[in-house]
């Protein structure tokens, strides 16, 4: 995960530093004491990040991303990115903007741009959801949710000791949406119950609260310290003055407050939850006394209907909703790995696909010529540990073809297919680089260089085994990034299409038995339709070769080919020529 800083750095590139384990964060170069809340991006600039964001793909990998904005600001350089690159923009609607006052008019003019760009938008309240309709192609509502685990338990030691009386506590920042007129007043008509406010202060007229004994204003507090503080609370509140950003906001307190089952006095927002029970309404200090009171005499019983509130609102529960959503806006994608008795080598062709598919909607189907019992408790433990991995195993050794054919017309929804075989290694990327050649619409085919193949495809490589080949094809992607050159044939170790290829032009002959001449009959029929054969330059796959056909003894071998090329030549009406390596 990569984070992208809201000030600029000095100098052509980027800067990377460690915020988190697995999160990286991202300084992108710009004019240094800027921040993003009032820039608009010149093109100048726009160009200067935009070499810097491909630096930082290339350098750490990048095939497929997903660009999460979550301010206007952004727009260009994300709209920019997100076209270059083929990654997915949703915009994060989590405030309604304007609200804020150091927001520039022109920074806040370009999110109806932004929605319109975006695959997705995502909105925290009702208010933003209906705002985002009117621009977005489509909207999830995602309100927000409690650290569920962080908050429910009360820390072994609590925070303010020896305070005494009831204590009325908040969490949160102090700023212009924080009615501190409200608060002094309460604070005035009670004094025997202590105000604690914990949170950064911005807001000046919360000085004057510092004038009265039995308020205490704590300052920012580090996260992991908040649940001492809550959990002395008597009644939480949320005192908010009502404008345009609380009309549209979605309180995170709320639900951190539910997590301890404490009760809570607040504003009537509209994007308060509407659940009964959650929270006592007040808008006038009168009100926020008088409710203060009837939370300090509830039953207990209220509680538990507060914990269970936010135990079905957690982060963990919306990232699973989100995860859901951003896994639909890519492709479904089905791989056809066609494996006949080579175990060994069909297990690193699956460790590669999990570990090397960064394009993260794709399943594995792998149809298995009666290959051994080694194959087959191979892959029975595989279909066991991974969801995505399906197996269908054939009573006979069906060939090549026949197998494909199978594969493709299995049970399934999916849009692209890839077929590939049991002796490939794939590299970091390989899908999503083989996708965005085939986001043309005039080509039908595309495969990957490699190590071992008959023809074109194939090129010098300068490791042996399997070792370099992870590096030398990340080399690859980063000096061809986007080649692609047409070819007569693609050998079918690995070659995707789109589902819909097949009503264009059939499925694979299965006349070619075993294998072999099926790929030049395919590819021949794709041209014939007026679409294009590629092999993709910044895409390798290490082909181990002949894995399967090894195993046929020569005179086997020489009829099978002698037997599928007189096909060939028959249904074509012409001499099959012989395939050529590139110069």
């Amino acid at each position: 995960m990569f984070y992208a800083h809201t000030t600029f750095c000095s100098g052509p590139h980027a800067r990377l530093s460690q915020l988190e384990p697995g999160v990286l964060g991202v300084q992108l170069p710009g004019p240094l004491g800027v921040s993003i809340y009032g820039h608009m991006f010149g093109a100048a600039q726009q160009a200067q990040c935009l070499r810097a964001l491909q630096a930082v793909r290339d350098s750490e990998q990048i095939a497929s991303a997903v660009l999460l904005v979550q301010h206007p600001a952004w727009t260009s350089v994300a709209i920019a990115a997100a076209e270059k690159f083929g990654w997915q923009l949703v915009y994060d609607c989590m405030d309604e903007h304007a609200g804020f006052d150091n927001n520039a008019a022109a920074v806040l003019q370009q999110e109806p741009r932004l929605l319109a760009a975006g695959q997705l938008a995502v909105a925290s309240s009702r208010a933003l959801q209906a705002k985002c309709a009117l621009h977005a192609r489509q909207v999830l509502l995602l309100p927000n949710a409690s650290d569920n685990a962080h908050f429910s338990a009360a820390p072994a030691q609590a925070a303010l000791p020896g305070m005494r009386g009831p204590i009325i506590g908040y969490i949160g920042a102090i700023a212009e949406w924080f009615d501190a007129q409200l608060v002094r007043a309460a604070a005035l008509a009670r004094p025997q119950w202590q105000f604690v406010l914990v949170g950064a202060v911005s807001c000046a007229r919360a000085q004057a609260l510092l004038q009265l004994p039995n308020i205490q204003l704590t300052g920012e507090q580090p996260y992991h310290a908040l649940p001492a503080y809550l959990h002395r609370f008597d009644v939480a509140c949320i005192p908010f003055v009502r404008n345009a950003l609380t009309e549209a906001t979605d309180p995170v307190k709320l639900y951190e407050y539910c997590s301890a089952g404490k009760p809570v006095v607040a504003a009537p927002l509209p994007g308060l939850p509407a659940e009964a029970g959650l929270y006592y309404s007040a808008e006038t200090a009168e009100q926020f006394c008088a409710q203060v009171e009837c939370a300090l005499a509830e039953p207990a019983a209220r509680a538990v209907a507060r914990r269970e509130f936010a135990a079905r609102n957690t982060w963990a529960l919306r990232a699973a909703v989100l995860r859901t959503s951003l896994l639909g806006l890519f492709a479904r994608v089905r791989i056809v790995v066609i494996s006949y008795d080579n175990a060994a080598l069909l297990a690193q062709c699956l460790d590669s696909v999990r570990d090397c598919t960064t394009h993260p909607n794709y399943e594995v189907l792998v149809v298995d010529n009666r290959s051994s019992s080694a194959t087959a408790a191979l892959l029975a433990a595989r279909a066991a540990a991974d969801a995505r991995v399906r197996v269908v195993r054939n009573l006979h050794n069906a060939g090549f073809a026949e197998a494909a054919n199978l594969g493709l017309r299995a049970a399934g929804d999916y849009e692209y297919a890839v077929l590939l075989n049991d002796d490939t290694v794939v590299t970091r990327g390989w899908l999503q680089r083989l996708l965005r050649h085939l986001a043309d619409g005039r080509t039908g085919l595309v495969g990957p260089v490699t190590n071992f193949a008959g023809n074109e495809a194939r090129i010098g490589v300068p490791y042996s085994g399997t070792a370099g080949a992870a590096q030398f094809a990340a080399q690859r992607a980063r000096e061809f990034d986007g080649s692609a050159f047409e070819i007569p044939m693609l050998a079918m170790y690995c070659v995707a299409f789109r589902r819909a290829l097949l009503q264009s032009v059939g499925a694979l002959d299965e006349q070619f038995e075993v294998g072999m001449f099926e790929d030049d009959d395919f590819a021949l029929r794709v041209r014939a339709a007026g679409l294009r054969v590629l092999c993709a330059e910044d895409v390798f796959v290490h082909h181990v070769g002949r894995a399967s056909f090894g195993q046929l003894p020569a005179t086997d071998y020489e009829r099978v080919f002698s037997a599928n090329r007189q096909r060939f030549e028959r249904k074509w009406g012409r001499k099959w020529e012989p395939h050529c390596a590139r110069a």
